[in-house]
């Protein structure tokens, strides 16, 4: 009894030791608002507010598809548990976040002796997980629980099909259909796990002597079928987003081809670029992984710059690409831990990559939650290998104390939307998106402050205007912060500077009545009321026609009328 007792011990503190540490690490994330997507997909979500079946037959952001065709009902179903629990008193979602984590930081351990990891190396491989830096948009942003649940069902679901793989026949049956519920679970949190079947596949070649064709089909045949009822409920939810997200804004992702940016060619890049383009971004997830000093919620458009051709970064990228296939190759035999490592990081980042096809985003720290265990696997794996272990173990104690404090820091990022955008101002300052963020919000504060403190409301606009049009000079194209652009002068009293924004968002927004409207307002107050009238006419015949046009109209008319007697 006493021997039993001490290997059960001995054998499940690890798990515990790396669960507290994951937890206490991301522990001050709790009492953080709701910020950036949050909004949309809690705050604002009238889905979670009840139990319906909306929560499956609906796409990710609402509707029936569209641009952000994305299905992830187990996110949405979370979500609404969360509400019955606290309402949208952020507490409880966080706190959910953080026990997914810890939990995909446990599974961590174990998937890494199943990889063939010895105890120690497992060990330091999960708490080099827990304590990611990298990881704090996935777990600390509420709206990163897609990651999570992905994660945590992934890593079971690998987990579950190595046992069968071992298994006798007859009990194989149990951990298969186990392995095929829980990788159905972790598509239907994110469609990025689809990877996974390729990891089942690379890590039975590396680990795995040659099965009979027959138990070999029955090990893939129950994954293959959850993918294929996958399809047939997303293709029942998206229609004919099925695949594809269909025509999307490259702010946020150049990378898309031209004919597929609902910028009519202005922006966009061909096969070639594209490929070229993620090769050098693999550099930028390789600095996040290694070191994870500067971290930001916004890569779009133009932090990461499109190449038009290969360069030295693009070069070094497809570089990165070919390491990690050779390693995982080559040192299948020699040293699997760190192939299966490798393997591992490759595939679960392929799709989220862009390298084979574009996706929604370029790049987001996000998406390198669950490739970034293959990654700390091989380095763990490596380093026993070729350091000695005294100094693998300094090093591993240094950098989890330095990732410790890195991740309460970035944990107060995301404690408003101000700190968030502020942060992010710091560490994209190429993104147009984080001038827009940051400067609706000062313009939102000025506004709201109007009436309190004149003063400090028009310092706070005439910041905004700043941060708007920098946003601008990025990315002209932006109907979203000429509006906000255009209203902000007209705050300040400044109708011309006012105008040319009014004039850009119609061109890209024509059937927008109510910013036809407000250049016509601009118009009258420059003294132009011809053109002022056509503006407003134009809106009047619009349907539904904009409130405004009926009271501005009269006004218009009376300085026409003022004109003629002059």
């Amino acid at each position: 009894m006493t021997s039993a007792l001490t290997w059960r011990t001995r054998d499940h503190l690890p798990a515990l030791a790396v669960c507290v540490v994951a937890l206490l690490a991301f522990a001050n994330a709790i009492g953080n608002e709701f910020v950036y997507d949050d909004l949309p997909l809690v705050a604002w979500n009238q889905r979670i507010r009840s139990l319906d079946s909306s929560w499956i037959t609906t796409s990710y952001f609402g509707g029936q598809g569209g641009v952000n065709a994305c299905y992830r009902p187990l996110v949405i179903v979370s979500f609404g548990l969360n509400y019955q629990i606290s309402g949208l008193a952020p507490w409880s979602y966080s706190l959910l976040n953080l026990l997914l984590h810890a939990g995909a930081s446990v599974l961590a351990l174990f998937v890494a002796r199943a990889a063939g990891a010895r105890q120690r190396v497992a060990l330091a491989a999960a708490l080099l997980f827990a304590l990611h830096p990298l990881h704090t948009e996935a777990v600390t942003w509420i709206s990163g629980r897609a990651e999570l649940l992905a994660a945590c069902f992934g890593l079971a679901a690998l987990l579950a099909h190595r046992r069968a793989r071992s298994a006798p026949d007859a009990g194989s049956w149990r951990w298969r259909l186990g392995a095929a519920a829980l990788f159905a679970l972790a598509i239907g949190a994110k469609e990025s796990a689809l990877t996974l079947l390729g990891v089942f596949v690379a890590w039975d070649l590396i680990l795995a002597p040659a099965r009979p064709g027959r138990r070999l089909a029955l090990d893939y045949a129950l994954p293959l079928g959850a993918v294929l009822v996958y399809f047939l409920v997303r293709w029942a939810v998206l229609g004919p987003h099925v695949f594809s997200p269909g025509p999307m804004p490259p702010l946020d992702n150049p990378l898309v081809p031209p004919h597929l940016s609902l910028l009519d060619n202005a922006y966009g890049a061909t096969p070639a670029q594209r490929v070229l383009s993620a090769a050098a971004n693999l550099l930028e997830a390789l600095r996040l992984l290694v070191f994870p000093a500067r971290l930001s919620i916004d890569y779009s458009y133009a932090q990461l710059p499109v190449r038009p051709g290969l360069d030295v970064q693009a070069a070094l990228g497809l570089a990165v690409v070919a390491g990690t296939v050779a390693g995982a190759v080559g040192l299948r035999r020699r040293a699997p831990p760190v192939a299966c490592g490798l393997a591992f990081l490759g595939l679960t980042f392929s799709i989220t990559s862009n390298l084979f096809f574009p996706i929604g985003i370029a790049f987001a720290e996000r998406l390198l939650y669950l490739p970034s265990f293959g990654f700390v696997l091989a380095l763990a794996a490596a380093a026993e290998r070729l350091a000695p272990r005294r100094l693998a173990f300094a090093l591993l104690l240094v950098a989890l104390v330095a990732a410790t404090y890195r991740v309460r820091a970035r944990n107060r990022d995301f404690a408003s939307r101000e700190t968030l955008w502020t942060a992010a101002l710091a560490a994209s300052p190429r993104s147009a998106r984080v001038y827009l963020k940051l400067g609706a919000l000062l313009h939102d504060r000025g506004e709201e402050g109007w009436s309190r403190d004149r003063a400090q409301a028009l310092a706070d606009i005439a910041r905004a205007v700043e941060l708007l049009e920098r946003s601008l000079s990025i990315y002209p194209e932006y109907h979203t912060v000429n509006l906000r652009a255009g209203d902000a002068r007209m705050r300040l009293g400044q109708p011309a500077r006012a105008l040319p924004h009014y004039e850009r968002a119609i061109r890209l927004a024509p059937r927008d009545g109510d910013t036809r409207v407000k250049a016509a307002l601009a118009l009258l107050l420059l003294d132009r009321p011809r053109e002022a009238l056509e503006r407003v006419d134009a809106a009047s015949r619009m349907t539904p026609p904009p409130p405004r046009a009926k009271w501005l109209r009269p006004r218009i008319l009376q300085r026409l009328g003022s004109e003629q007697q002059d």
